[in-house]
Formats: structure tokens, C-alpha cells, sequence
């Protein structure tokens, strides 16, 4: 791994962020319905912000944790060894817009074998962390896979949060899934990402930092496991040895009993006189589930426009224990290529259902508005004629599909950007037309 900090040498990569925005605002469907899908790669990362405590007075450190799987990038074959390069950008603006900070980083992993290659298990973890006032600021990270040049961008605004002023304080948690102490008692992690938890990670780990200037010897810490819907699914309270002023620490979490979904973790401790809390959210994720899915409700809600009634009655009146499962038959059913790990359709599907709803997202999700439902059904049109501003006319588009011999007209009735299919009744179509 090769760090680099130098705005000069970051002068490219900073062009590159710049590009990116303009992009957001002149292409692609972001902007408004242009006629080009954003779409910079199919390279897909996910990665995990996390403040602590910084020995240099004045400032926080801010943790950074990215990963990406191995099948999501280009490996090469030399001499029977399978490597994959690929480049991390990380550029920090302040509340106004201004650059604060930035890195790059080169990565390289080895694969022994081509199946390793195309694992959506293994992945390739980087971590950095960058020194900040207290404040608010924006991420943008990047990543190029070295070999295909593709380059795909996520972006996050955070708050940095100040130590010192109070007695007690703690730091984010890190949910990791190991912890490693030394002959000298010194605490070492594997951090997980929080927002993307493999199913497969039986027992975690809530690693946090509790800072305090009293005199105590030990702490209580009283701990809440939530799912996403805020049921409880476990509860407890240890007591922590205080350390220094300096104290690691950590909750098990027992993974093996929780579903594909979203959790909660509160973590509250208590010097005797006085008591903090911290929360983290996080979400385990089933293999061969799309990533994009973490309300299995919702997910089985989105499925109206290709699901039968029958098969829709019977997911809806599934009981909770059982309504994941039967989300996996009704994809089964629908797999092209039975035989391998990948259900293409599943993933184009929701693929779709994440572009909907990044694209035509207003009054409600994109997914559920007209233009949504058309472009989930049949994906990306032939052709889009847009009609923003003809006298004497309400804004209107019309979608073409060629191969099809089908067009679509949206009509912008409110002048909001709410445009609607003037076009018929979509149950006359939608199960028989979805195009994977």
C-alpha cells in the first residue's frame, strides 16, 4: 500500500473530483431525464467513517475504512498468480466547499486462483485517517481499477465531533470482527464495514474509546442490540477496568442469530456521577442479496411491477421468520443461471431500482413515481425526446423503446418536475414487458 499526501501531487485527482460534480449537473439523469445513464462503472465499494480522539491538541482524528471485493475488480494472470491494482482518491472539503485535506492510494491484492478472483466473499480492506478541527465537512472517495481505468465515485457529508471540553466522553464505534492483544497488552482490530456486514461473521465486535479525567476505577457500560424496526433483540451490563484516560473497550455482538437487515447498537457508559451514550447503526447482509437491499419489506414491495398477484400475496403473508426465504424461491424461479452464485436478473432488477431512485426521487421515491416504473420495467430508453419549454404546452417527454415499437409520454401537469404517464395503464404491460 502506497500513501501519498501532497496537495500538489493531488492536483489531478482534484481536477478529477471537479469533472465528476460538472458531470453530476450536465449529464446523465441526474440532472433532471437527460438521455444518458450515469454510469461512471460497475465498480462497487463500501466504507465507513469514524471519529476518535487525536493527540494533537485542538483536533479529532477522523478513521476511514474502505472496501471493495475481489470480483468487482480486474485481475491480470503473470506466471500463474491472478493481481488486481486499483487507486483510492480521498478529497475533504470543509462546510463551504474548500479542500481541507486528500490522499491517494495505491492498492495491489493477489489472487492464487481464478475463482478467487470472482469472490463476492473476500475483500480488500484499506484504511486512513486524516486529522480535523471539530466541524462539519464533505468526503468524496474514489476508486480506479488500474487495469480497465474504470473510476467510480461516492460521496458523504460528516460531522467531526470535539474531545476534551467534558469529563467523560466517548469516541464512534468501530464494528470490527477480531480483536488481537499483545504481550504487552496492547489492542489490536480488524475493522468491518458497518453499512455492509458479511453473513457469514458468526461474533463481532463494538470496539469504542472512553475518555475520562476522573478519578474511578472501573466504569458500567449498559448495552441495547435493536433491529431496524427498534425491537429488542438483546440487552445487557458489564463493568470496564479504566485503563488511563485512555480506556479500549468493547460489547460482543452474537451475529449468528440476525438476519439479512438493518441493526442498532447503543452503548451507554456510566462513571459513577456521570454518563454518556454513543450509537451505531449497521447492517448484515446476506450473500447473493443485492447490496442496495436492507428492508426485505420494501424489497418485496418493489417487486409489483414483475410479481404475479399470487406470487405477491404469498410474500406479503409470509410471517417475519419466513419472508426472507421466500423472497429467495420467488428469485430462484426467476434465475436465469441456476447454477452459479449470481441470480443476473435479481441484481439487474434492484440495479434499477437504486437508479430510479437516485434518478427521479421528488414528491416520493423514484422507484414508485411513473418514470421509475418505466425505466424498471424496461430499462434504458432507445431514444428521449424532451420538451421542457414548447408554447403552449405543459413540459412533457416522450420515451421511446425501437426494439420494442413502444413510446411513453410524460406529461409535467404541476410544472414541478413531477411528470406523469399519459400513456395508458401500466398493469395492461408491466409483467409481460420487464426487459432484464
Amino acid at each position: 500500500m502506497k500513501h501519498t499526501k501532497s496537495f500538489l501531487i493531488k492536483l489531478a485527482l482534484v481536477l478529477l473530483i471537479a469533472s465528476f460534480f460538472a458531470g453530476l449537473s450536465q449529464n446523465g439523469f441526474a440532472q433532471s431525464h437527460p438521455s444518458v445513464e450515469r454510469r461512471q462503472s460497475d465498480l462497487n465499494f463500501f466504507f465507513d467513517l469514524v471519529t476518535v480522539n487525536s493527540p494533537k491538541e485542538g483536533f479529532s482524528k477522523i478513521n476511514i475504512y474502505i472496501k471493495i471485493a475481489y470480483d468487482e475488480l480486474q485481475f491480470v494472470v503473470h506466471d500463474s498468480i491472478y493481481n488486481a491494482e486499483y487507486e483510492l482518491g480521498l478529497v475533504i472539503f470543509d462546510d463551504d466547499d474548500n479542500q481541507v485535506d486528500g490522499e491517494i492510494i495505491q492498492e495491489k491484492i493477489t489472487a492464487e486462483s481464478y475463482e478467487t478472483t470472482n469472490s463476492k466473499e473476500l475483500y480488500s480492506l484499506s484504511h486512513t485517517s486524516f486529522d480535523l478541527r471539530p466541524g462539519k465537512y464533505k468526503i468524496v472517495i474514489s476508486i480506479t481499477d488500474i487495469d480497465t481505468r474504470n473510476t467510480v465515485y461516492q460521496k458523504a457529508s460528516f460531522e467531526v465531533r470535539g474531545f476534551g471540553e467534558k469529563d467523560l466522553e466517548l469516541s464512534d464505534i468501530t464494528i470490527v470482527n477480531k480483536i488481537t492483544v499483545d504481550s504487552l497488552g496492547v489492542k489490536s482490530i480488524r475493522p468491518e464495514i458497518a453499512s455492509h456486514i458479511n453473513e457469514k461473521q458468526r461474533l463481532l465486535f463494538a470496539f469504542y474509546e472512553i475518555y475520562s479525567k476522573l478519578d474511578v476505577d472501573s466504569f458500567d457500560v449498559n448495552y441495547v442490540l435493536r433491529s431496524g424496526r427498534g425491537s429488542k433483540i438483546e440487552n445487557g451490563t458489564l463493568r470496564q477496568h479504566k485503563q488511563d484516560n485512555r480506556t479500549l473497550a468493547y460489547v460482543s455482538i452474537d451475529a449468528a442469530k440476525m438476519s439479512h437487515g438493518r441493526y442498532s447498537l447503543e452503548v451507554t457508559v456510566n462513571d459513577g456521577s456521570k454518563s454518556v451514550q454513543i450509537d451505531k447503526n449497521f447492517i448484515i447482509r446476506w450473500l447473493g442479496i443485492p447490496a442496495m437491499i436492507v428492508d426485505i419489506d420494501l424489497a418485496i414491495e418493489q417487486l409489483k411491477y414483475i410479481a404475479s398477484s399470487s406470487e405477491m400475496k404469498r410474500l406479503k403473508n409470509a410471517k417475519d421468520n419466513e419472508r426472507l426465504v421466500e423472497f429467495e424461491k420467488f428469485w430462484k424461479s426467476h434465475d436465469p443461471t441456476p447454477g452459479t452464485k449470481t441470480n443476473e436478473h435479481m441484481e439487474e432488477y434492484f440495479r434499477r431500482i437504486g437508479f430510479a431512485n437516485e434518478s427521479f426521487s421528488g414528491f416520493q421515491e423514484g422507484w414508485r413515481s411513473d418514470m421509475g416504473m418505466v425505466y424498471i420495467i424496461f430499462g434504458q430508453p432507445s431514444e428521449i425526446e424532451r420538451h421542457p419549454f414548447e408554447s403552449g404546452y405543459k413540459p412533457f417527454e416522450i420515451w421511446y423503446y425501437h426494439e420494442l415499437n413502444r413510446r411513453f409520454v410524460f406529461i409535467d401537469e404541476t410544472g414541478f418536475g413531477e411528470y406523469r404517464l399519459s400513456t395508458g395503464s401500466w398493469q395492461d404491460w408491466q409483467r409481460n414487458y420487464w426487459r432484464p
